[in-house]
């Protein structure tokens, strides 16, 4: 769980919010933290009053001030309804309640001289930010984003919980829509910045390649003066900005990187990876699967250098990694039971990611027969039937048989024709039933979907022993 101790005196929030939006704060106040939640609230805290989906906070205004919430920030709409009812409470009032909790983490943050990496891209950015935080925590004491705290609620937390105890922040940076990483990147002011990759990611809004490209690097405009950007040179569309940033550090098996990387993958895809960077020399043998974790690994291995690491603090922070398996969803997580290999990356998919996975079911050496079972890709907007048909064709390729799942499965699946290696299937316990009927022999599967269609169901039903990673 998240929590902090980021407590503002009447100055500190004068100069966030002006004098004339603080209504009946003491110049003698000071809080203790800053909650998003009435239930956490205690004597002195801040609750911001958040606007949500499926609840708005103003409604939990007197819960917060009943549990001793010192100031609950509210918009104007709902104090101007409501502050009759509150004629002795402290309130902040504020246009936009989230733009406030944004203000407040970027005045903490700016407390701190503390080093914050920002980590981004379409595929790739938790798996780094982890391996990057697994690695410098052999010489700092590091702070990273929790679970998926990478939006423009859970940054604003993460920065929040910053204290002098920790050396370093490694934070994820995520987006949906245009112009999110443009603010995750004003309200965290990063001293490093590592864009993963480009890809095919929530199409909906971000529309194109060059859409995708546009919103994921507008993070290297917001790196403090002096800071580090970290370039992949083996992606063909971030490789230019090794050319026009003021400062950076190029990674990748490219020969012209600052750090180049050579990879090998065994029969079940586990990387090892040789990396050069000046002086240094590393080999290093990774407990993850896939070519796009060494990818991840070589990115953190920059990072590493530029962190002063010596080869064995590197080596070890790196090999030590484990591919991270939380709630029963994985990303990229190979695991064994009984005579099944189960792929678990049913963290999330968009088009780049599903392409990535298939690749691996592809190349792994093994007899057994490869089973590709996808669920919908969400937020594609207009291409999301050619994006599930082209996905559908590339698995039909690179596996021995596709069952697939979702609406927009089903609505690309009508497009192929009926004596292929593609199966269609209404429920999820269908696919596990269809899968214990040819199993004997053993398979190799892969699972992926995005998040909605909670893919790791079927790798839960599919298990009667306990899963061990291989």
């Amino acid at each position: 769980m998240i929590q902090n101790f980021a407590s503002f005196n009447y100055s500190e929030l004068y100069v966030i919010f002006g004098g004339k939006n603080l209504i009946n704060i003491l110049e003698s106040i000071s809080t203790t933290d800053v909650v998003i939640d009435s239930r956490k609230a205690q004597t002195g805290s801040i609750f911001v009053a958040l606007v949500g989906e499926h609840i708005d906070g103003h409604s939990k205004v007197s819960n917060a001030f009943e549990n001793g919430a010192a100031i609950c920030i509210v918009n104007q709409q709902w104090y101007d309804s409501n502050y009759q009812n509150y004629p002795n409470q402290s309130f902040i009032v504020v246009k936009d309640t989230l733009k406030s909790l944004g203000d407040l983490a970027n005045f903490h943050r700016n407390r701190f001289s503390l080093p914050i990496i920002a980590v981004t891209g379409a595929n790739g950015k938790t798996s780094t930010k982890e391996m990057i935080a697994s690695v410098l925590s052999e010489k700092y004491k590091v702070l990273k984003t929790f679970e998926n705290y990478n939006n423009m609620i859970g940054l604003p937390l993460m920065l929040l919980s910053l204290d002098n105890s920790y050396e370093v922040a490694v934070l994820e940076l995520g987006t949906n829509h245009p112009g999110e990483i443009y603010e995750l990147g004003k309200i965290s002011k990063p001293d490093h910045a590592l864009v993963t990759n480009i890809g095919k990611e929530h199409l909906e809004f971000l529309i194109d390649l060059d859409g995708v490209e546009l919103e994921e690097t507008s993070i290297f405009g917001e790196v403090r003066a002096g800071g580090v950007a970290y370039v992949n040179y083996d992606d063909v569309r971030l490789k230019k900005y090794g050319h026009i940033l003021d400062k950076f550090i190029t990674y990748g098996t490219d020969k012209e990187a600052n750090l180049v990387a050579e990879i090998e993958l065994d029969e079940y895809l586990k990387p090892k990876i040789s990396i050069k960077y000046e002086n240094h020399n590393v080999v290093l043998e990774l407990n993850t699967f896939g070519l796009a974790s060494a990818r991840n690994a070589i990115a953190a291995a920059a990072v590493a250098f530029n962190f002063d690491l010596n080869i064995e603090q590197i080596k070890y922070g790196l090999e030590k990694f484990q591919p991270l398996l939380s709630h029963n969803y994985g990303r990229m997580a190979l695991e064994q039971f009984n005579n099944l290999i189960i792929i678990n990356d049913c963290y999330n998919a968009n088009p780049s990611s599903m392409e990535i996975a298939l690749e691996n079911i592809q190349n792994i050496k093994d007899t057994r027969q490869k089973i590709a079972i996808l669920g919908d890709m969400k937020e594609l907007g207009d291409s999301s039937l050619e994006e599930h048909k082209n996905i559908i064709e590339f698995a039909s390729k690179s596996s021995d048989i596709v069952c697939i799942i979702g609406e927009e499965m089903n609505n690309a699946f009508e497009m192929f024709e009926f004596d292929s290696n593609i199966m269609l299937f209404d429920t999820k316990e269908d696919i596990v039933n269809f899968v214990n009927t040819i199993a004997d022999n053993g398979l190799i599967i892969l699972v992926k979907g995005s998040r909605s269609m909670k893919m790791e169901d079927i790798i839960e039903q599919l298990r009667s022993t306990e899963a061990k990673l291989i």
